[in-house]
């Protein structure tokens, strides 16, 4: 029969492995359990992103519908221009007539008056 520290040692050594290997496990038990936070950290990271994304797109399309707005009113804005350009530009042909038709009769006056008025 074995003594009791001989029983203790056979014990020993039979739960040193077995330790060794649940230290083992736990130290893999611990990688995994980082890993896992990791990849709900970049989970929480890509959901970050991809609402970063959306809100981004929203914002594009809001500043596009915004320039297209702007651009049609800008050209509005020269259609009326040009439509007030043209009326000027006919009012001022107009005028022209009507200034060269007053120098027309402005010199017939003018002769008129030459010709009952005597010379000096």
């Amino acid at each position: 029969m074995l003594s009791r520290e001989e029983v203790e040692q056979l014990i020993d050594q039979k739960l040193a492995p077995l330790q060794e290997e649940i230290a083992m496990l736990k130290a893999q038990l611990g990688k995994v359990d980082l890993l896992a936070i990791d990849h709900r950290n970049m989970r929480q990271a890509l959901t970050r992103i991809e609402t970063a994304q959306e809100s981004l797109k929203l914002d594009f399309e809001r500043q596009e519908k915004r320039l297209i707005r702007f651009e049609e009113q800008t050209n509005r804005q020269f259609a009326a221009l040009k439509a007030d350009t043209e009326k000027l530009t006919e009012q001022v042909s107009g005028l022209k007539v009507d200034t060269s038709v007053l120098k027309e009769q402005m010199a017939l006056v003018i002769s008129m008056l030459r010709r009952v008025l005597p010379s000096d």
